[in-house]
């Protein structure tokens, strides 16, 4: 086995050589979304010409000049062919700008095809049967000959529309082209291609994503350089971080650019930041060196402050990390004097009573990842548009996160009580059940109990007082009603408690459980009376234990609930003109939103209506990922897309974007936002990219807008009138 690192043009054009897919390899299955990202590479070389190379990857191959097996890069060779096929065509149909006909020709000779004829069974690339005569069609055929239901054909035609779309010529796309960089691996007679396919197919030891941003930051230094900075800064990341950077990477892309970078494609969603950016490679490493000692005493719960460790040991119970990026911007601000502690500590303690009522209330958390993003900037922004400029943080955030409808929304006390008694708590993720159970019993004494640490070591247990199977003394105590009243209560928060003795009691009755008993042994073994914690001593003010006594120690329950976390009050209002941004993705609702512009892929577009909001993104989707959009409608999935219109006199209600292609645009806006969703899934866009800029309701607005929320659905669609 040898390799070179050389350019991928000048390996496709060596003479008369080819290059097979053999059949054990799968379909060319590269989405509209990698060929997005390979184009913004290009797109990024076209830009900078004095940049000498791109690495793109490396290709595996067997054979000689003249016959080459790909035993791994089909995919990246294939769609550099989909790229030059589609120049060759734009230029040929005058859809792109040339100096030279004969650079047209020299491509399709050297790159696309094997000899001067141009003959479609003499190409190149040779790809396995199912490609192959799609590949065909595209090198040679007219148009209406492509084959339709081909991967292949799609991605050439997402190139050829960037291609015709765009402002640089033949020349400068071929220059770019010319700078990508693979290491072109070539196996001996004695290498088996099958094993080095199994063997780069396999489950090894890949880097990681952080790995790849460390090597991305430094291979470009010199030697001197790199041993500095990995000195200086990564080797501080990674003490700060525990050894593993990965997610604290991605926490820092949130601070840095307001969205949430996915774990597996963590490098690139990094490269993309770097590269739009001013920093030089050392000043990206110092900032996030800064940024990592935030995220160690966020981890850790371990400031300068034991308030702030107390409370910060209270999130990381809740075991979800969204919040993150958020709390690190806030200690960062704190240390520089920008907040107060007491203001910081007034803002973790109101994300904690957001987190506990939403577990009690079963809100999902995922619904929370993409408001920590941007929350902190939110913040500010809010407070400097304020008339009140000293208005303290934490009353500013008050306002927003009370302002949050839908899936992000801030439960209320009606809302806390009611779920309280239906929420089967003992069944819930283990550390939010925890989470709640260590607040419970401590509230916010001095002197507590490291109940997280017991139940984890199993040194404490959680107790079911009505037991989960029940015994005939338990159905009589119960009732009548014994069936539904322990299918209702079991594992609700009223029938748990904490003890030392959870295996000793079993289903015993609530009186030995209350008081103690001696086993057939003749031990004792004390009950809840001697218990040292709080909530199980509590038990013991009951007689005996029915559905009345549980009802009242649920009331007991929410008491301690709502002193713990008590319902959030402020008199911070925004000016009328103020606005805010609502992303595709936050599930809040648009109920009495007024829409002022929205943002699409960092671009602002000026818009006061939701419907035309609707048509020009889907125009801007359609521009991008046109096969897409021709997909839906031909399949007809989804009422929103239909390609049945052409050639009549469509309704109003429909917008049609292209031949064939025509979406509903008179929807509500609950409608017109999951319709969205849709195209952005289909097309493997994230959702962070479309952020409304919206004006919020007035402060007596909230209370309505909260009140209506509580019901389902179909409910508040009236609400969402169209435009």
């Amino acid at each position: 086995m040898d390799g070179n690192a050389e350019q991928i043009m000048k390996r496709l054009r060596n003479y008369h050589s080819t290059f097979r897919i053999p059949v054990y390899q799968r379909n060319y299955d590269w989405s509209e979304h990698q060929c997005e990202q390979l184009w913004k590479d290009l797109m990024d070389l076209v830009k900078h010409p004095d940049r000498p190379s791109h690495f793109f990857g490396s290709i595996v191959a067997k054979g000689e000049n003249d016959d080459w097996l790909i035993i791994d890069g089909q995919q990246r060779i294939t769609t550099i062919t989909l790229i030059i096929i589609a120049l060759c065509r734009a230029a040929k149909n005058g859809d792109i700008t040339y100096r030279d006909v004969r650079e047209i020709d020299e491509l399709e000779v050297n790159n696309i095809f094997i000899d001067y004829n141009k003959d479609p069974d003499h190409l190149r690339l040779i790809p396995i049967e199912k490609d192959r005569q799609a590949l065909r069609a595209l090198a040679s055929m007219p148009e209406d000959q492509f084959v339709q239901e081909s991967n292949l054909t799609a991605n050439y035609r997402y190139f050829y529309q960037r291609i015709k779309s765009g402002e640089h010529s033949l020349e400068d796309i071929k220059d770019a082209l010319f700078r990508l960089t693979i290491i072109f691996i070539y196996l001996s007679d004695k290498d088996d291609p099958q094993m080095i396919f199994e063997s780069l197919n396999s489950t090894g030891l890949d880097l990681s994503e952080a790995d790849k941003v460390r090597n991305f930051l430094l291979m470009s230094l010199s030697t001197e350089e790199q041993e500095r900075c990995y000195r200086k800064y990564w080797r501080v990341i990674e003490y700060n971080t525990g050894s593993d950077p990965t997610r604290f990477i991605r926490d820092y892309l949130s601070i840095r650019t307001g969205r949430i970078a996915s774990l597996s494609g963590l490098y690139y969603d990094f490269k993309h930041y770097f590269s739009s950016g001013s920093n030089s490679r050392e000043e990206e490493m110092r900032d996030m060196e800064y940024y990592s000692r935030y995220y160690r005493q966020v981890i850790s719960a371990d400031t300068d402050n034991v308030s702030l460790n107390t409370k910060l040991q209270h999130l990381g119970n809740i075991g979800s990390e969204v919040g993150c990026s958020y709390y690190m911007d806030l200690l960062s601000d704190r240390s520089k004097g920008l907040i107060s502690t007491e203001e910081a500590y007034q803002a973790l303690s109101l994300i904690e009573n957001w987190w506990a009522r939403r577990i009690i209330c079963d809100y999902p958390a995922n619904s929370m990842t993409k408001i920590f993003c941007t929350l902190h900037r939110d913040v500010y922004r809010m407070r400097e548009k304020s008339d009140e400029r000293q208005i303290p943080y934490h009353e500013v955030l008050k306002y927003i996160v009370l302002s949050k409808t839908g899936k992000a929304k801030f439960p209320d006390d009606t809302e806390l009580k009611d779920r309280l008694g239906k929420r089967q708590v003992y069944l819930i993720t283990k550390s939010y059940r925890n989470f709640l159970l260590e607040r419970l019993e401590n509230e916010d004494g001095k002197e507590s109990i490291d109940i997280i640490r017991g139940l984890i070591e199993g040194t404490i247990s959680i107790e079911h007082i009505m037991p989960q199977k029940l015994t005939a003394d338990w159905r009589k105590c119960l009732g009548e009603d014994y069936e539904r009243a322990h299918a209702e209560y079991l594992h609700t928060l009223a029938n748990i408690t904490l003890t030392g003795y959870n295996s000793d009691y079993g289903n015993r009755s609530f009186d030995e459980k209350k008081n103690g008993y001696v086993t057939a042994k003749g031990e004792q073994v004390k009950g809840y009376r001697d218990s040292k914690f709080a909530i199980t001593q509590e038990v013991c003010t009951y007689d005996h234990w029915d559905e009345a006594s549980i009802q009242r120690r649920q009331e007991w329950i929410y008491d301690r609930l709502i002193q713990l976390w008590p319902m959030p009050e402020t008199d911070f209002a925004p000016r009328e003109d103020d606005v805010v941004e609502i992303r595709l993705s936050d599930d809040e609702s648009l109920t009495y939103k007024i829409l002022t512009a929205f943002s699409y892929q960092g671009e602002t577009h000026e818009c006061s209506l939701w419907v035309e909001m609707l048509a020009k993104v889907a125009e801007l989707l359609y521009a991008q990922y046109p096969e897409t959009l021709r997909r839906l409608c031909a399949e007809n999935k989804f009422s929103y897309f239909t390609d049945s219109l052409e050639g009549q006199k469509y309704p109003l209600d429909f917008r049609r974007l292209g031949p064939n292609v025509y979406l509903k645009t008179a929807l509500s806006n609950t409608s017109k936002r999951f319709q969205l969703q849709i195209l952005f899934d289909e097309c493997g866009i994230d959702q962070e990219d479309l952020v409304f800029y919206v004006k919020l309701p007035a402060k007596s607005k909230i209370t309505v807008d909260k009140k209506e929320d509580s019901g389902s659905e179909d409910k508040r669609l009236p609400l969402d009138l169209l435009d």
